[in-house]
């Protein structure tokens, strides 16, 4: 159910037995994905903004001494920092390729070796893509996305084609994964969402972990906070590694209400 912008009333009744597992815990890491979690799926990844109210949540746990908070993306970091723009924050770009807190960056050194190849393959998907209608291609340096969501539906296969054919010519070899009307193509190296919430949940005092995400990609991060933590998967709970749900980044801002008012 979706839930007025200013209000976590009740979210406690309607999520028993997340607000059950969390409250009064103590000490608690919370990773978040963006799209898709704190802000609402839009057409154009361009246009996407985290809700206001969301913002405000996360300004308040992210000054809670009990709370290391961390926004984890397959965005660029630069994008992800300025779109949820908020301080005393973990930011994870390009599914944790890069991470940075503060004036402090690193980016993971396999990945940045291939960065000369994700350029070319980028300009070869670019033409390839230019020839069907509603694809577009996100060249995001370390990582690349190609968007199909305004691809017609008769035409979506030959993005998948182009896609596969054109990664079957690249060396060093690349990883492909299937999104939400997204192929994600990211450097082969042993190192996802997943391994960078394994590292900063390690790093961080707290005992339990809390990743919330609704995409492919943050299956890895579930697995990783299981059995301690608790994986919370934002739409239907369905062919998922996540024990708990959550309906839509409404509820999503409702849950953050909640924890930084009730349960810490």
């Amino acid at each position: 159910m979706t839930q007025p912008e200013d209000s976590h009333d009740g979210f406690s009744t309607r999520n028993p037995t997340l607000a059950e597992r969390l409250e009064d815990e103590g000490e608690l890491f919370v990773g978040l994905d963006f799209d898709g979690t704190l802000a609402p799926i839009v057409t154009d990844p361009q246009s996407a903004s985290i809700r206001p109210e969301s913002q405000r949540w996360l300004r308040e746990l992210a000054a809670h001494p009990d709370v290391a908070l961390a926004v984890i993306s397959g965005r660029a970091l630069d994008d992800l920092v300025e779109r949820v723009d908020l301080d005393r924050i973990i930011f994870a770009g390009n599914h944790g390729l890069e991470l940075r807190y503060g004036d402090r960056t690193v980016v993971h050194p396999d990945a940045a070796t291939a960065q000369d190849a994700m350029a070319a393959l980028a300009e070869r998907l670019r033409r390839g893509a230019a020839e069907i209608p509603g694809t577009r291609v996100e060249d995001k340096s370390l990582t690349l996305t190609v968007h199909y969501r305004e691809t017609p539906s008769d035409r979506e296969a030959e993005v998948e084609t182009l896609v596969e054919d054109a990664l079957a010519d690249v060396e060093p070899d690349l990883e492909l994964v299937a999104g939400k009307q997204v192929y994600e193509i990211r450097p082969a190296v042993d190192w996802d969402k997943g391994a960078a919430v394994a590292a900063l949940s390690d790093a961080s005092p707290a005992a339990t972990a809390v990743y919330v995400g609704d995409d492919t990609t943050d299956e890895d991060a579930f697995r990783t906070v299981q059995p301690d933590g608790v994986g919370v998967k934002v739409g239907p709970e369905e062919d998922t590694a996540a024990t708990v749900s959550l309906a839509d980044p409404a509820e999503v801002e409702a849950f953050l209400a909640w924890l930084a008012r009730d349960a810490l």
